[in-house]
């Protein structure tokens, strides 16, 4: 049954008895009173579950879904490569993290990954990465989520070029472009973030960030615990704070640009 858009108004509507020959039940009259003042319904399309397309590619093997958009949540749990070449949405429905990859050798290129949930605590993404090694995150466009991408106790990916947006007005309600928690000698580069709360990076040692550009953010970049961290040729526009770093050893920073910070 279509679903109709109501605004700014109470609608009654009323059912009469049917009088098409109906065999094997009774038809009674029904009434239906919906109430709606400020808030439209939209139409809802269920979309197709792109979980059942990772479930059937082997391990190693290359996924081409077709054009168009898919529901997630979904998980990632061995080796594979998905290239949405620019055609392929995941969009996780508001719920929990976008795509979650608990494997190592995955490459995602070229996807849009959209709507996660809206959790701080839990740390809803678009992209999560738990325990995972050597996987490739690269031309991605991820927007619309609290997180942008988030590696937990995860080391040698590279997560580079890009296009991460978080949601929110004030940037304290934001989440993290990109999250680094115990993870080591992952390489992030060339992606463009903007609209975030901050690039943090805890208790993770040996991580490059090359030619990164962060905009209208807090913290461009958030050291805590971050020894021999590499800091290189980055923009940094418009945010409250440019570098900050706490209690990290060996941190190099050199050729970038911090302008307009707070």
């Amino acid at each position: 049954m279509p679903v109709a858009t109501l605004r700014e108004q109470r609608l009654t509507f009323r059912t009469r008895p049917l009088r098409a020959p109906v065999v094997g039940m009774r038809l009674v009259a029904a009434t239906l009173s919906l109430s709606l003042y400020s808030t439209p319904l939209r139409a809802v399309t269920e979309l197709p579950s792109l979980q059942a397309w990772i479930d059937v590619t082997p391990t190693g093997g290359t996924l081409d879904a077709p054009p168009g958009s898919y529901a997630g949540p979904v998980v990632i749990s061995r080796s594979m490569v998905i290239d949405g070449r620019n055609r392929v949405t995941i969009d996780g429905g508001g719920k929990g993290t976008v795509v979650t990859v608990r494997a190592s050798a995955v490459t995602l290129r070229r996807l849009r990954l959209t709507h996660s949930g809206d959790s701080h605590d839990g740390l809803d993404s678009g992209l999560l990465i738990e325990n995972g090694s050597d996987n490739l995150i690269e031309d991605n466009v991820i927007d619309d989520v609290l997180f942008g991408v988030t590696l937990q106790g995860s080391n040698n990916n590279r997560i580079g070029g890009n296009r991460i947006r978080s949601r929110g007005g004030d940037p304290a309600d934001r989440g993290d472009g990109i999250r680094l928690w115990y993870s080591a000698h992952n390489r992030i580069e060339g992606n463009d973030i903007e609209r975030i709360r901050d690039i943090t990076v805890s208790n993770s040692l040996y991580n490059r960030f090359v030619g990164n550009h962060v905009r209208d953010s807090r913290r461009a970049l958030n050291l805590l615990f971050a020894h021999r961290t590499l800091v290189e040729k980055n923009v940094f526009t418009d945010n409250s704070t440019g570098i900050t770093t706490l209690n990290s050893d060996g941190v190099i920073i050199r050729h970038n640009q911090i302008m307009h910070a707070i």
